[in-house]
């Protein structure tokens, strides 16, 4: 029997939303999480400190704000602000941030992203490399992993999917849950399902007409493709 089988159906965060509308319709269609990208710059799905905390005021419980290398106090005081339910880190943050927020706030979860390439040169090393990173944050107090692919100019936002194969061997290989992002559309959902069995599926770029903008029409082919799995 496979994985996908044997494993709970994987919840849907719909990510990078700017829009009120947008974010009503994703919890609506069964969203289990709405991620805000706040003060991230360089990215056009970012959002300043009082622009999240009026969409998260709309929808306490269900929110994921994703910062990246944010000073400490400055990450505290967005926490604070906003209160999500999840703490996404998308940079280079060490585990001792992990620690610190655990301590903080010891009721908003913390999830730390880790960047797999579209194609692994040498997928034992990067397999290897990624268990220890995941090892350390998980034993800091993260509560998930998340997989988003990694290219030159960074991960996240880029619309491409990473390797499955190494991202399908974490999933079995980690304690706790793996959430798969990354390139993730209408499209492509039931496969990745199927190949990689992660625990949660995180959208952004793949149902939008512009970065920020996400598409009625896409989030219904989306969520309907979703609920096909289940």
């Amino acid at each position: 029997m496979s994985s996908v089988h044997t494993m709970p159906p994987p919840f849907l965060k719909i990510c990078g939303l700017r829009r009120l509308d947008d974010l009503f319709r994703a919890l609506e269609l069964g969203a289990r999480y709405a991620g805000l990208i706040v003060e991230v710059p360089g990215s056009r799905r970012s959002l300043s400190l009082d622009e999240a905390a009026r969409l998260a005021s709309y929808t306490p419980g269900r929110i994921v704000i994703v910062v990246r290398d944010l000073a400490e106090a400055r990450l505290r005081e967005v926490v604070e602000t906003v209160q999500p339910a999840v703490v996404q880190l998308h940079g280079h943050e060490p585990p001792e941030v992990v620690t610190t927020l655990r301590v903080v706030f010891p009721e908003v979860e913390v999830w730390r992203a880790l960047g797999v390439p579209p194609q692994a040169a040498d997928p034992e090393r990067e397999l290897e490399y990624l268990q220890g990173e995941a090892g350390l944050y998980r034993e800091a107090g993260a509560a998930a992993t998340m997989l988003d692919t990694r290219l030159p100019a960074g991960s996240g936002g880029t619309g491409a999917c990473c390797d499955w194969q190494v991202a399908a061997k974490l999933v079995r290989n980690l304690r706790g849950p793996v959430i798969l992002a990354g390139g993730l559309r209408p499209e492509n959902v039931s496969a990745a399902v199927r190949e990689v069995a992660p625990a949660g599926l995180d959208v952004s770029s793949g149902i939008e007409t512009e970065p920020g903008v996400k598409s009625s029409e896409l989030m219904q082919r989306l969520f309907r493709e979703w609920r096909s799995i289940l």
